[in-house]
């Protein structure tokens, strides 16, 4: 193991003695991002494959300007609110409220947005006459389970998990309630996984995961842990199962891993890491002209139907510079090949100010609907080695979903509900 891992590796293990430690918040934006950024950046400069390269200066350069600048927007909405008062994870747990949410209205709200997930879904099957998960192509079908303007009724699935979550820990003594609140989850994420499209997937859950750390007592740091390790047991052992030992060593020996053999299982998890950052050194070094808003504003060509046809007219190609079948750059690839080296500066600093405010705010005044802004900003965080959310036109229609919801279910008492009880 060369020194800057071992360097890079020490710190991540020391953020995360302070981020366990009593008192302290785990999920603060700081801590979040930059443990996953110490960590992913201490595997990547291991070079354990052959696809990887070692890094000049300007590489290394490019690669951190724009985490360094996220954690500067965040460093500044901390100084903004020093002297603000903010309540602690426990005081969070034992005096959060409503916010003025009706639980019947939210209820409702569940309900509706369910109904639209599942006529969408139902509709779209009936016109493509498949599920990816059954299809012999398998997951190169995944994209093409879609319709114009209906596809948004799939990119529901996130909301309606988080708002199902939500009104599960307002309907206290309300069995049959949530009774069908857990029909609903299961029957949506039992659903999705059947497209094979885990990217939403893991959305609900870490912003779920997030609400109920801040919300409840049943995220605890004993609780993670044992969900993680039995999460990726059952992972690897349904991936063993379904691909063997042959396909494990056809991963080794396609992504010319330098280790033992023995070890080959640990390619995949560690490629699917590893590629993002190398394929943004290697792209950043190489791009000779900029899109200028192109990829950062996606969901509105998507939202229009022109995505394709503007892709295709430019002679875009969405994935260059590759040399594996490793194909995502990091969120910040998008903000360089958009505008450069002031993409990846500029717009990083005002999200990490922008997350950072929203945290804080929570902090200040933990309602359900505050955490539940602040939760989907985590999972942006969480995915950032590997993709930015915030211009594919799933994330901007939760986004949307929860500004139009949350208004429709608050009550008049907004700012004099009670603190709710979990």
């Amino acid at each position: 193991m060369n020194a800057p891992s071992v360097l890079l590796f020490f710190l991540a293990a020391v953020l995360l003695l302070i981020m366990v430690r009593k008192e302290s918040d785990v999920l603060s934006p700081g801590k979040v991002f930059g443990f996953i950024w110490l960590y992913a950046l201490g595997l990547t400069n291991l070079k354990l494959s052959a696809f990887q390269s070692e890094w000049s200066f300007t590489n290394w350069a490019q690669v951190l300007i724009g985490p360094a600048a996220f954690l500067t927007g965040v460093l500044a909405s901390y100084v903004a609110y020093v002297r603000t008062p903010i309540l602690s994870v426990h005081e969070i747990r034992r005096s959060w409220s409503a916010g003025g949410i009706s639980p019947d209205r939210l209820f409702v709200a569940v309900c509706i947005l369910f109904a639209f997930y599942a006529v969408g879904y139902a509709v779209i099957f009936a016109v493509r006459g498949f599920l990816p998960i059954l299809s012999l192509a398998g997951a190169a079908h995944r994209g093409d389970f879609s319709m114009f303007g209906l596809g948004v009724s799939l990119a529901s699935m996130p909301a309606v998990v988080l708002f199902a979550v939500l009104s599960f820990i307002m309907s206290k003594g309300r069995p049959l309630r949530k009774f069908v609140l857990i029909v609903i989850l299961g029957v949506s994420l039992s659903t999705f996984l059947l497209l094979l499209q885990r990217f939403q997937i893991f959305m609900a859950c870490i912003a779920t995961a997030t609400v109920l750390y801040y919300a409840t007592r049943y995220v605890r740091l004993r609780t993670v842990l044992v969900a993680l390790v039995m999460t990726v047991t059952i992972f690897y052992g349904v991936s063993r199962l379904r691909a063997g030992d042959l396909v494990t060593q056809i991963i080794y020996s396609s992504s010319k891993m330098k280790i033992s053999r023995d070890y080959a299982i640990f390619t995949e998890p560690y490629m699917y890491v590893v590629m993002n950052l190398e394929n943004l050194a290697r792209a950043t070094d190489q791009v000779e002209s900029y899109t200028f808003g192109l990829y950062t504003f996606d969901f509105l060509t998507s939202l229009t139907g022109l995505k394709h046809w503007v892709r295709e007219y430019l002679a875009l190609d969405d994935t260059p510079f590759l040399v594996s079948v490793y194909n995502t750059y990091t969120a910040f690839w998008t903000y360089y090949r958009d505008f450069g080296l002031a993409g990846i500066l500029v717009i990083p600093l005002g999200g990490g100010f922008g997350i950072g405010t929203l945290y804080y705010q929570m902090r200040k005044r933990p309602t359900i609907e505050n955490i539940s802004w602040y939760a989907l900003f985590v999972f942006v965080m969480f995915i950032s080695f590997f993709n930015s959310p915030m211009s594919l036109l799933f994330f901007v229609w939760v986004v949307f979903v929860m500004a139009v919801v949350f208004p429709m279910i608050r009550t008049s008492s907004r700012h004099h509900t009670p603190p709710v009880q979990v």
